[in-house]
């Protein structure tokens, strides 16, 4: 299993009182598949997705990503771990002062290891395989919605992760757009062979998801395979 989650539990501590956001979540990820986490408002989606991508501290429980546990994990560690992770967030996020190939840059800049040419090669080619082809040097302003969470997904591939986290990426898109989305990145976690965790109030994507865990106050209520035709 390329990611085990097992008792994880958090709480939030207002100071008047502790809120318990997750209690005792526990799943594994298998690659080439897409996990959607449902459940309604307030239920410990974006608390798990932030956990299990490193940027809050784990309280108790276990995350496991490629058998590396990340609690405890040094900053240092902590850095590589999530450098490890593609981030697609409900909104897009794109710097928009940057052009579509500068902002699919940042995310190759992580890796270091690639001579500045390398990467602007890569950029290229990374925004021909979601389609952006043609649209290198155009601004968010001047996408779509659904044009601009292409450009997020490149981002969130250039340094090539061994998991991709989304939270609510079709939010905002309408059903063309959403199938789209999808649809790329399933064949993106197929082609890599890596895992796809999304956080979804969406039952389009539901439908399209190789695995569903539904969360109810914190805890894991339901974790299914789906049968697909």
């Amino acid at each position: 299993m390329t990611l085990s989650v097992r008792s994880l539990t958090h709480i939030y501590d207002t100071g008047s009182q502790q809120e318990p956001a997750l209690n005792n979540v526990s799943f594994e990820l298998s690659k080439r598949e897409l996990t959607a986490v449902v459940g309604p408002s307030g239920c410990g989606k974006s608390t798990l997705l932030s956990l299990v991508a490193g940027l809050r501290p784990i309280q108790s429980g276990s995350v496991q990503l490629n058998g590396v546990e990340l609690k405890g994990c040094t900053a240092l560690q902590m850095q590589r771990h999530r450098q490890q992770i593609g981030i697609i967030f409900q909104s897009h996020k794109l710097m928009p002062f940057l052009n579509t190939a500068e902002n699919v840059l940042i995310g190759a800049e992580a890796s270091t290891a690639l001579p500045v040419s390398n990467r602007l090669a890569k950029v290229e080619s990374l925004l021909m395989s979601v389609g952006m082809i043609g649209h290198f040097l155009k601004f968010p302003r001047q996408l779509s919605g659904g044009q601009c969470q292409r450009v997020s997904v490149a981002r969130a591939i250039a340094n090539d992760p061994t998991i991709i986290i989304a939270d609510e990426p079709t939010a905002s898109l309408d059903f063309k757009s959403t199938r789209a989305l999808v649809s790329l990145l399933l064949d993106i976690i197929k082609f890599r062979d890596i895992p796809l965790l999304m956080a979804t109030h969406d039952s389009r994507i539901i439908e399209m998801a190789d695995r569903v865990i539904q969360l109810d106050d914190g805890r894991v209520v339901a974790n299914e395979t789906i049968g697909k035709p």
